[in-house]
């Protein structure tokens, strides 16, 4: 399972349904690869805040109590946890999908990936337990690996703050992208 196996099954959200991108590679993903059945509200923060503030912000869509979801990078969900407990206080109903691949994935995309110094600089792993922040805010937790896991918490029914944890490396969201474009690609020479 992979970042864009989150954009692919989200695609099916019901109407009634809203999104929150994170910023970084999610939002990326989603620009390049959700295709919504239905329509769906779908929100992001822009401009100098980066990551900052991600779940306060999703968890301000949620206050309309609908259905909510954000999709989110770990190392995002690290730098907002404290936006959890308003979702907990509150008793929004509000699914936090986590692409955990222990680090900022978006740079394995970039030159510097292959600088000695990559890690402590770009990747920066926190080697966050998300299972023990979810704890800690009384959410329901999930961890993931298998696409049709995602798919029937996508149909079900919820109540509450709700974390699902997909875990992934670095290298094979690199791996998965460039095999996606080069499909893309493909197909693009192939109806030309």
């Amino acid at each position: 399972m992979s970042a864009l196996s989150i954009a692919d099954e989200l695609s099916n959200l019901p109407s009634s349904s809203q999104l929150f991108l994170a910023n970084s590679m999610t939002v990326r993903d989603f620009e390049q690869y959700f295709n919504p059945t239905n329509s769906i509200k779908i929100m992001g923060n822009r401009g100098a805040n980066g990551i900052d503030g991600t779940i306060s912000t999703a968890t301000g869509m949620a206050f309309n109590r609908k259905p909510t979801w954000l999709v989110i990078g770990d190392l995002a969900f690290y730098h907002d946890m404290n936006g959890l407990l308003l979702a907990k206080q509150n008793q929004f109903n509000l699914t936090i999908i986590v692409n955990n691949n222990d680090g900022g994935g978006i740079f394995s995309f970039l030159p510097q990936a292959e600088a000695p110094y990559f890690e402590t600089m770009f990747g920066t792993p926190q080697h966050l337990a998300i299972d023990k922040v979810a704890n800690l805010y009384d959410a329901e937790y999930f961890k993931i690996n298998k696409i049709d896991e995602l798919h029937k918490l996508c149909l079900q029914p919820w109540q509450g703050l709700r974390i699902i944890e997909i875990q992934d490396t670095r290298s094979h969201n690199l791996t998965i992208h460039q095999q996606r474009l080069q499909k893309v690609k493909e197909r693009l020479a192939h109806e030309n």
